[in-house]
């Protein structure tokens, strides 16, 4: 009865040995596997992302005289390279990102302009009123609340790499807006001996801005966008190039 106890314990240390030397040898294989040959996922924030983004702005009888050499009747992104490359066109902005993937980033290059939105009415002498001092009176509509908008260009991207590191697509929002005039509105009413409509001025803000997801060669460029201005005379193009980095592998 012990000579099968014995021989019954010696099989199964046999076999678990046997066992944990099959659960390492895929281990082994890995861990010999050359660190270049491993091809990180797109998810995998090893390295850096670099994003260039220029915002050009075009006359809009150059697009058109573009768009009719074109067999789809609007410009190639071709096209309007190679009129870039020629030296038409004007650069409103540019904007330089860098980021790991899969995370946002955001750049500005802005005026915060600060204007009031509202008002106190004007305080007069009249029949109904009569200040006692002359601190009392407010001919002009006080400002009572402010309010901030951001002049210039933003930058709102989220890049993510190809498993074959050879793209890279990137969600991404970029904005440029402008202060365009300002316009009078109606703030009161001058309560005096004559009554009277009061009007201050507003600023009026023109944006371009574009929501999209493209996919960019790495080390390569794409257009986007076609936005016309406040006036309609010109049309704004986003060039945007991304490409790696900078990578954290040790190697």
């Amino acid at each position: 009865m012990k000579t099968h106890s014995i021989r019954f314990l010696i099989f199964a240390i046999s076999l678990s040995l046997a066992l944990v030397a099959h659960a390492q040898e895929p281990g082994k294989k890995a861990a010999e596997a050359k660190p270049e040959e491993i091809i990180p996922r797109a998810s995998d924030p090893d390295c850096n992302v670099e994003i260039d983004v220029s915002f050009v702005t075009f006359d809009l009888k150059e697009i058109e005289e573009i768009a009719r050499n074109s067999p789809t009747a609007a410009p190639t992104q071709e096209q309007i390279l190679k009129a870039w490359a020629a030296g038409k066109g004007r650069l409103l902005g540019t904007s330089k990102v860098i980021t790991i993937p899969g995370q946002q980033t955001k750049n500005e290059g802005i005026v915060e302009k600060i204007y009031p939105t509202e008002y106190e009415p004007p305080r007069t002498q009249n029949e109904k009123h009569v200040p006692t001092t002359k601190e009392d009176w407010v001919p002009q509509p006080t400002p009572g609340g402010f309010q901030t908008r951001n002049i210039g260009f933003t930058v709102n991207a989220t890049p993510q790499i190809s498993d074959d590191r050879k793209t890279i697509s990137i969600t991404m929002i970029p904005e440029f807006a402008e202060l365009t005039q300002w316009s009078n509105i109606e703030a009161g009413q001058d309560e005096g001996k004559k009554t009277s409509k009061v009007w201050m001025a507003q600023p009026d803000f023109y944006v371009r801005r574009a929501t999209t997801s493209i996919i960019v060669p790495m080390n390569g460029t794409v257009v986007s966008g076609g936005m016309p201005d406040s006036t309609g005379k010109l049309v704004t193009y986003v060039f945007v190039t991304a490409h790696v980095a900078q990578s954290a592998r040790k190697k």
